[in-house]
């Protein structure tokens, strides 16, 4: 572990230079820049806003609910999908220079966390402003929730985008799932008004018990349940347990494979 933070610590300008790309890099052309980063989430919100009418008619701050989770559904969605591809959409990288394989996976996971508590100060000073109110106890488990969603992140990329390395269709079939993920994550409705079937793939869902956090610090304004927000700490130890191993056995192959 020493060995790995030296080697880390070595290579941490190129760590910031891929951060730096990530953020400002891909839209670097485009009028809005950086807040293409918030167009997903922002798009979803109202898009749920107009279309779940019986629902926005029994909550007068329908928004709330809808907004409280999406920046978190954005960045699980993005890591699972969008992560997949750390890998070998950095393939020309890897083969002409070394540096450590996961700073990719790292990296990719802190540009997703940046937007992240960026989009949830936002959030919170509009949910204030308007005047739906704000618990200052409750925000402080924020801060626990953003290390939490960074490891099982990177968890979840370490696997995914080391399994596909080997098995490329792995990265189509994971980006054409956005629906399913939107379809079967209680960002809409909460996790505990589903009923039968509905209901057991809501808490199979691991982005569950995130989201219902969220929806509890936000829209509840109150603590979240101790079950959903230790399991909201459990699942990133099982999660980067099973992806440093199975990145430390693929990785071998990599360069023969990219």
């Amino acid at each position: 572990m020493k060995g790995k933070l030296e080697e880390y610590y070595a290579y941490r300008n190129v760590l910031r230079s891929m951060v730096e790309k990530g953020l400002f890099g891909k839209y670097k052309n485009s009028a809005l820049g950086f807040l293409w980063h918030f167009a997903m989430p922002l798009i979803y919100v109202v898009l749920c806003f107009f279309i779940n009418t019986e629902v926005r008619e029994r909550a007068e701050y329908y928004w709330v609910l809808v907004a409280s989770g999406i920046m978190v559904f954005h960045m699980l969605t993005s890591s699972v999908a969008g992560g997949t591809t750390c890998f070998t959409g950095n393939a020309g990288i890897l083969k002409k220079m070394y540096i450590p394989k996961e700073l990719l996976v790292y990296s990719r996971t802190i540009v997703h966390l940046i937007v992240l508590m960026i989009g949830y100060v936002v959030i919170i000073a509009i949910v204030g402003i308007s005047g739906y109110g704000i618990n200052p106890l409750a925000l402080l488990f924020l801060p626990l929730l953003f290390v939490a969603l960074f490891f099982f992140s990177v968890g979840c990329m370490l696997i995914l985008s080391s399994i596909n390395v080997y098995v490329r269709d792995l990265q189509y079939l994971l980006s054409s799932m956005g629906l399913v993920f939107f379809v079967f994550s209680p960002i809409r409705t909460l996790a505990a008004e589903a009923e039968g079937i509905r209901a057991t793939v809501f808490w199979l869902n691991p982005f569950t018990y995130y989201l219902e956090s969220f929806h509890s610090i936000i829209y509840f304004k109150e603590i979240p349940d101790m079950f959903v927000l230790g399991m909201c700490f459990l699942l990133p130890i099982v999660f980067m347990l099973i992806g440093i191993i199975v990145f430390n056995y693929l990785k071998r192959g990599f360069v023969e494979r990219l």
